[in-house]
């Protein structure tokens, strides 16, 4: 599809034909079309007009806010029947807010695309600042967590609703006891919907002492503990030397008194045989209301 306008170009411009013509006559070259009227018998290239054919386009007009941009941006002329597609990208710390086209708000994309344009147009983008968390990672005792698999160093800054990986990691030497919101796995994952503080907790091992004698006696091995008064639980939690976790022992303050015996046969929690090696115990005993009233860790060999 074509369009243009009359003009009456210069004389000297006109491509006359040769000879004698009566009656209108049209002339065709490149991308124009000329048009004489009138019947002279003496062609003298008087009373022409000139009709300059170019393709029907369109503009597109594309604008962008604070924020990003769009891109191409600004009068973007496109064909009759042709397509454009046009390209919003928002800055870093932006996310795209609204995209309006022609005034009326479309589907929110990175991209939109105008089909078959047989009209002027126009794109607007706007954009807001993403809505960011901060998770700040606390450490007692010898240890470090990894965040997304970085070691931690200074406070994380995400977008809100970003889930992030956590994993602490104890130094030779130490085992990782907890987190401080009593969470004890070592790997947990945190859903930033608001600014998170987490502690993770490691405690240093003290002296190597044997429990198990070569072989392991069928009635399993004994453990001596000191109950204080005032212990309504005792509970034994058994390491392997890389902080993982392997058995978990519970203790009845109330039935025995100092030293008081407990046996358990050296399987992890799963009824494993732990192998000869060593190993970390971590020792809690606690009141009435859950308070923490002793803790301590050392290491233990199991001989085979």
């Amino acid at each position: 599809m074509l369009q243009g306008t009359w003009s009456t170009p210069a004389e000297q411009q006109l491509p006359c034909p040769v000879g004698e013509w009566t009656g209108n006559r049209l002339a065709f070259t490149e991308g124009d079309i000329w048009y004489w009227q009138g019947s002279p018998t003496t062609w003298d290239c008087g009373g022409a007009h000139l009709y300059s054919l170019s393709p029907i386009s369109y503009t597109i007009t594309a604008t962008a806010g604070d924020g990003g941009g769009i891109s191409p941006s600004g009068s973007v002329v496109v064909a009759r029947g042709d397509s454009r597609t046009f390209t919003i990208t928002p800055n870093a710390g932006c996310e795209i807010d609204a995209v309006l086209v022609d005034g009326a708000s479309v589907a929110v994309l990175d991209t939109y695309t105008f089909n078959n344009v047989t009209s002027n147009h126009a794109v607007h983008a706007t954009f807001r600042v993403t809505e960011q968390t901060t998770l700040t990672v606390h450490v007692i005792g010898s240890g470090e967590v990894a965040v997304d698999g970085v070691q931690y160093s200074s406070p994380v800054v995400v977008d809100k609703g970003t889930e992030l990986k956590l994993v602490a990691s104890p130094v030779q030497g130490s085992i990782f006891m907890r987190w401080e919101d009593g969470s004890a796995n070592a790997v947990r994952a945190i859903i930033m919907n608001e600014d998170t503080t987490v502690t993770a907790i490691f405690r240093i091992v003290a002296d190597v002492f044997v429990i198990a004698p070569h072989p392991v006696p069928a009635d399993g091995c004994v453990f001596w503990l000191n109950f204080p008064d005032g212990t309504a639980e005792a509970t034994l939690a058994i390491f392997s030397v890389d902080g993982v976790r392997v058995a978990h022992i519970e203790f009845d303050p109330s039935a025995v008194r100092y030293p008081a015996a407990g046996r358990w046969m050296p399987e992890d929690t799963y009824g494993r045989v732990l192998g000869t090696g060593l190993y970390m115990c971590l020792v809690e005993l606690r009141s009435d209301d859950g308070s923490l009233i002793h803790t301590h860790v050392e290491k233990m060999v199991i001989s085979r």
